[in-house]
């Protein structure tokens, strides 16, 4: 899939929930889809004509992957302010 017809795709998602929630942003939504249907592919934009789409919510799709897609990294050691030295006051009062 290419990335302009994925984004195509959750551009779509979200038009459509929001057209069935009766937000006007569905229209904003509906006229930046233009472009970008323009400017897919003939592939791309077949592959969207042949499909139909139903009427209803809109459920996200999450795929269960393995451990093996993630790669650890290390961390930078975080900032501080604190001095790395003992601080020393001299003729200090307490006055509590």
């Amino acid at each position: 899939m290419s990335v302009r017809l994925d984004a195509y795709l959750d551009l779509e998602r979200a038009m459509l929930a929001l057209d069935d929630a009766g937000d006007q942003m569905a229209d904003a939504l509906r006229d930046a889809l233009d472009p970008i249907w323009y400017a897919l592919s003939d592939d791309d934009r077949a592959f969207l004509n042949q499909r139909s789409i139903a009427s209803g919510p809109v459920y996200y799709v999450r795929v269960a992957v393995d451990a093996g897609l993630f790669t650890p990294v290390s961390a930078p050691a975080p900032r501080t302010n604190q001095p790395t030295a003992p601080v020393h006051i001299d003729d200090w009062m307490c006055a509590a």
